[in-house]
Parts: structure tokens; sequence; C-alpha cells
């Protein structure tokens, strides 16, 4: 049998994503596993059982986000009208309707280098360039990238607060950005983080999108409420652009449970605030830690820490997974010598220090 496959997906790496539970455990046989690999909330979910049950009741039909509480709800949350809001089966999927609505074959696409896989994925998937400009002092360099955009370029990819380093560019500065760029090209600010961030990193999202409509802003659930296995998160933009979005999703792109669980999430102010609060707390008992064991930590804006040792990242990495201690190594972002923490609870953080200074 000879399969015809698309050229472009010959050059793409499969999405590998950070080591289960499950699997460490299966693996070593250990019966207790700490993941502070994905930067998910440690501080669980915060809608109940209860609260889900007419999901349930009404998962025998199709979703309808269109229609659902949720996008009345989150447009209100935002300051936007339905119409500039976009639901994705995660921020990615979000990703993923930018690069079939703007991306067309041989144009190029820029971002940074040392940034979310995910860019790279969806640009080699249309058969596109993908240019990586380099960070500064690892730290997206704006103006490099604003330098590198020419008639080829389709979509620029902002991580702010950028993954895996978690170095963030004011919004002063990425305004100064924006105003430098070209209307023809769409500017993607993924905002996954952001709710980490502090006041001079805050976008003022709707005067955002109105000054610039070339801009999208995605957000997740995932992260500071807790939701990442129910997958959803979404997009902000001009009318026009969400338009031409609504042609290119994937019909029912988000599940029931799902717009249940992030409508309910948005009503749990306190349990956000807790987070938010918690993982300052803990990231600065962290950072002085680590840094009296004589690892380097980047500033970051996120729950999460990249650091660096003078050891191999995957070396670390596999020494702490025997221990039941998952974490993320950096090589695959070309750093090396990196590693990046989830900011966990503070039992949580102080095994991984027991365990990291034995090994």
């Amino acid at each position: 049998m000879s399969l015809k496959f698309r050229e472009s997906i010959k050059q793409i790496s499969e999405y590998k994503p950070g080591t289960s539970i499950e699997d460490v455990k299966r693996t070593y046989g250990l019966t207790e596993v700490i993941k502070l690999a994905s930067n998910e909330n440690p501080y669980g979910c915060p809608v109940s059982l209860d609260e889900l049950k007419e999901a349930l009741d009404r998962s025998v039909y199709y979703p309808d986000p269109l229609n659902h509480p949720l996008y009345k709800n989150l447009s209100a949350h935002n300051s936007i009208k339905e119409k500039q809001l976009v639901l994705g089966n995660g921020s990615d999927n979000v990703l993923e309707m930018v690069a079939l609505s703007f991306i067309e074959k041989g144009t190029d696409v820029i971002s940074s280098e040392h940034s979310f896989s995910v860019y790279k994925h969806v640009t080699q998937l249309m058969a596109a360039n993908y240019i990586e400009v380099p960070m500064k002092d690892f730290t997206i360099d704006l103006e490099a990238i604003s330098k590198k955009v020419s008639q080829n370029t389709r979509v620029i990819f902002i991580a702010n607060p950028n993954n895996p380093t978690g170095t963030a560019c004011t919004a002063e500065q990425v305004d100064t950005f924006m105003s430098t760029i070209p209307t023809s090209v769409v500017v993607v600010i993924d905002q996954a983080y952001i709710e980490f961030a502090g006041p001079e990193y805050q976008l003022n999202n709707p005067s955002f999108i109105k000054k610039y409509p070339n801009a999208v802003i995605t957000k997740t659930f995932s992260k500071a409420y807790g939701l990442a296995g129910f997958r959803i998160g979404y997009g902000m933009a001009s009318s026009e652009i969400i338009s031409i979005f609504h042609k290119v999703r994937a019909p029912f792109n988000v599940n029931q449970m799902a717009l249940f669980a992030a409508d309910m999430a948005l009503t749990k102010t306190d349990f956000l605030k807790q987070t938010i609060n918690n993982n300052s707390l803990e990231k600065t008992f962290l950072v002085s830690e680590l840094t009296k064991l004589g690892l380097t930590v980047l500033p970051s804006q996120a729950n999460f820490l990249c650091c660096f040792s003078n050891k191999l990242g995957r070396d670390i990495y596999n020494d702490l997974i025997k221990e039941g201690i998952i974490i993320r190594s950096l090589e695959t972002f070309d750093i090396p010598n990196g590693i990046r923490i989830s900011i966990g609870k503070n039992d949580q953080n102080r095994l991984f220090l027991d365990k990291y200074k034995t090994i």
C-alpha cells in the first residue's frame, strides 16, 4: 500500500505531552507521585459533581456553545460583545483556527525562540515557514520580531507570559510593538498564564482589540481556573476575525461538560483569588530555596519557574522521576540545562526540594 501523505506532514513532530502520574506509577512501581510538570492548578477543580448534574443530563444532546449561558457570561466577564468571542477545545484549538484562517503555504509565521511548541506545529501543518527570533535575556524581543516582518508575513505568535520561561512583556511594550505591525499581519497574544501576572502586564483587552483589529487574544480555563482536563479556552478579536473562525472551527468543538464547568468556574472568584495568592507565596518560597541550591531562576509572571543548572535538564528529570517527582526538562525547547517546575502546594514544593537535594 502506498499512501500519499501531504508533504507538509513529513516535517511535523508528534506532540508529546508531559509524563502522566499513571505512567510513572506503573513504570516505577510507585504509589505516590507528584506532578509539577504541566502547570496545572494544584488546588484542584473548583466545580463540584453536583454542579455538573445539568451537564450530565444534557450530555445526550449535541452542545450548542453559541447559545449556552457561558457565551453571554464570558463576554460580560471580558467586557466584550458576544460576536467578538469564540470558544475552543482548549486555547490551542483557537490557535488552529488562526492557522486555518490566515496561514497559507509558503507564507511566513514569526514567533520567539523558546516558546510554546503549538505555534510551530500549526504553522508546519499549513506548509508555511516558521521563523524563530532570538530572545533577549530569556524574554521575548518584540523589537527584533517587528524587524523580521515582511510582505510575506501572515501571523505573529506572542506568548505573554511566555512558556516555558515565565518571563513577560509589559502592556506598554506590547502596545508599542503592535503600533509597528502592519494591519495585514495577525498578531496572537497568548494569555494562558495572564491571571498570575502583575498589573503592569495586564492589557485592557476590550480596548486593545478595538484599537488593533488585527489582534487575537487567547485565554484558557486550564491554568488558574483548574479545568485542564475539561479542555476549554477562548479567543477574543474583532467581529470580522471571529466570523472567519466560526467558518473553520469544527462543529460542536466544545463539549457539554466543559461548557457548564467553565460557566461555573467564572463564579468561583474566591477560588481564583486564593489560587493566585497561593501561587505568589509559593513562588517566593521556591525562588529563595532554589537559589540557595545554586540554581539560576528566571523572574516568572506565571505559575511555574524556569531554572538553569550545571546539570542537563534531562538528567535532573530522570533522577527525580524515580523518586516520584515529575518536572519538565527543557531540552525540547532548546534549553538543555533548563528545567521547568510548576508551582505546587507547600507540601509538594517542600517534598520536591527534599528530593532535589538527594540527586
